[in-house]
């Protein structure tokens, strides 16, 4: 490892922090898994997730004994926090087209040359938000199991596979798929959605879907003429309702408990070899109600690094490096992170399969 080849940052190399800390939040999923800082390198749910809320206390007669309830079975679910990575490097060729523009340029601190390393800079920092955000709508979507393999990761990393072993009694399908617009009954799923959490003790208020999902509850006939105003109505005008109409629309529903869509558009790139593919993370055909709209949190851990010929930027869970090497010889960014999305909501859900399937084998297979 040696210095940096850029020049304009090797004499300022305060520009990288400044640079990074002033990169946009451009990613969803910290709005719903709050970032926290562990001590260790180990992840863990809030405790007592599984139990029941509001047991109920006992009469008893004076000078008797309370009645001892009993505590749950699983505690929390734990893990190892993943150690995630990306990286980019100028070649030869690259530098030698930096030298050049320096050249004619004239000063190592002209603006023109501040992509030579900001491009790769925010190219690492956000691949890490980007694989956040994968794993946090992936696991989720897929009643919180997930498998990863050379479909949904660069290189195999099966020791990392996640199984919050959810109750058979949380994930649920519909009889009737959900692109059968004209006798799928959303309405019927939901409350029986609200119905289930209400048995595990919670109520689900909001109902979180990817896009395409909500796209087609938007188009089914209850929905469209469920939601529709008055006018249309009076007219018999059909028309697609909105997300806010829609929203109003089950506010008013006695057997929904006043839920609410969530949809997750939101979509990340995949890199593996020389493919490519763009996809939404949360799964096709599943909808999670979830009692709050906080799910759970982010943790994440940091080792100190202390590498006196590289350039080092810090922002929450993400550590950007960046550094050159002589043989071969190229300039180096690096972004690192130990982190991962935790589902503390995950025994509070009910997952519903809107294409009629079971919930069988491809629950927790890799997605994109």
């Amino acid at each position: 490892m040696t210095d940096t080849l850029i020049l304009g940052l090797r004499n300022n190399p305060q520009l990288l922090q400044i640079f990074i800390d002033n990169l946009p939040a451009t990613f969803k999923y910290a709005n719903y898994f709050p970032l926290t800082s562990n001590i260790t390198f180990k992840w863990e749910t809030l405790k007592s997730q599984s139990r029941r809320k509001n047991v109920a206390a006992d009469i008893v007669a004076d000078n008797s004994f309370a009645r001892y309830k009993r505590r749950p079975l699983f505690e929390s679910a734990t893990g190892d926090l993943p150690y995630i990575k990306i990286a980019r490097k100028m070649e030869r060729d690259d530098i030698k087209n930096y030298q050049i523009a320096l050249a004619l340029a004239g000063n190592a601190d002209a603006q023109e040359l501040i992509r030579y390393w900001a491009d790769d800079a925010e190219f690492c920092f956000n691949g890490i938000h980007a694989e956040m955000e994968y794993l946090a709508w992936a696991i989720l979507s897929n009643a919180c199991k997930l498998g990863f393999t050379g479909a949904n990761n660069d290189g195999i990393a099966t020791e990392f596979d996640l199984d919050y072993q959810v109750d058979d009694a949380q994930k649920q399908k519909v009889t009737v798929a959900f692109t059968e617009k004209a006798t799928a009954d959303f309405i019927g799923a939901c409350a029986a959605a609200v119905q289930a959490g209400k048995a595990r003790g919670f109520t689900p208020k909001y109902a979180f879907m990817n896009l395409f999902e909500f796209y087609k509850v938007q188009s089914m006939d209850q929905v469209i003429k469920g939601a529709a105003s008055f006018a249309a109505n009076a007219l018999n005008i059909s028309q697609v309702p909105d997300l806010a109409a829609i929203n109003a629309w089950l506010a008013k529903q006695p057997y929904v408990n006043g839920l609410q869509i969530v949809v997750v558009d939101t979509e990340i790139t995949r890199e593996i070899g020389n493919n490519e593919s763009v996809i939404n993370p949360f799964a096709d055909s599943r909808i999670v109600f979830s009692p709050t709209l906080v799910l759970g949190s982010t943790q994440y851990s940091k080792l100190r690094k202390d590498a006196k010929l590289a350039i080092i930027a810090e922002r929450t869970l993400a550590t950007i490096t960046k550094y050159s090497e002589n043989d071969p010889y190229q300039e180096i960014t690096l972004g690192e992170a130990d982190a991962i999305p935790v589902m503390d909501t995950a025994y509070h859900n009910i997952y519903l399969r809107t294409d009629g399937d079971d919930w069988g084998a491809d629950n927790g297979e890799a997605l994109g």
